[in-house]
């Protein structure tokens, strides 16, 4: 399966596939040695603003994990937004 993983101080993008798809997995982990604000969130055609999948603070050292799936729309852009070093890694699948 597809995986979009790696490490941003700033933000980090990946547009989806042309069909429908799922992340089936994700987590972040702050690497940044203090607090670190984390957004994660989808836009693109046929979506009104951004939907927001995550908009916290994790202190230094901590990880999310979800294993929840989220379905995502044809062509949709995936963003993370960080203050500080995040390891991310988002496990996408064709539905």
């Amino acid at each position: 399966m597809p995986i979009f993983a790696g490490n941003t101080s700033s933000t980090a993008t990946k547009t989806t596939y042309n069909i429908p798809s799922g992340i089936l997995t994700f987590s972040v982990v702050n690497k940044a040695g203090a607090s670190n604000a984390i957004n994660i969130y989808l836009s693109g055609t046929g979506i009104t603003g951004n939907i927001s999948i995550v908009n916290l603070t994790l202190a230094d050292g901590d990880t999310l994990y979800s294993g929840n799936g989220i379905n995502v729309l044809p062509n949709t852009t995936l963003t993370i937004t960080a203050t500080g070093s995040t390891d991310y890694y988002f496990n996408i699948n064709n539905l």
